[in-house]
């Protein structure tokens, strides 16, 4: 093989590395900006306020999740017992219509079952009701 042929093999290979790694840049490296930006935006931004149920039975489990959930820009007003123990999921329940901290929730708990029972008389715009799947509260 001529050493001008090894040459364009060599140049061709070494462009096709430089591409895949620009890829992968352009794939992983955005995601996490993005997570560190949000997190720096999210610091400056107001508590979200919620009221906190234990919709799970398994005791203490709202004092243990509000703890969590203060770090996460989410301030607890009150937090108790469901009147029934029977959630398998976690749920916000929106009882203001306000879109946009309903978001931030979302993305701070990593719960996405929402319901809507609005009542523009409640004490907080949010409920969340603690379901079986609490442990992923507590894991971070």
């Amino acid at each position: 093989m001529s050493s001008a042929k090894k040459f364009r093999i060599w140049f061709w290979l070494a462009i096709l590395i430089v591409l895949a790694g620009g890829i992968i840049a352009l794939v992983v490296i955005p995601p996490r900006m993005k997570a560190k930006e949000a997190a720096e935006v999210e610091k400056n931004l107001p508590p979200i306020q919620i009221e906190l149920l234990n919709g799970c039975g398994v005791p203490d489990v709202a004092r243990k999740v509000r703890d969590r959930l203060l770090d996460h820009n989410i301030d607890v007003i009150r937090f108790g017992n469901a009147k029934k123990y029977i959630y398998n999921k976690s749920i916000i329940v929106v009882r203001k219509d306000h879109k946009d901290d309903l978001e931030r929730l979302k993305a701070n708990t990593g719960i996405d079952q929402v319901v809507y029972a609005l009542d523009e008389m409640a004490e907080t715009p949010f409920q969340i009701i603690i379901g079986d799947d609490y442990k992923r509260f507590l894991e971070n």
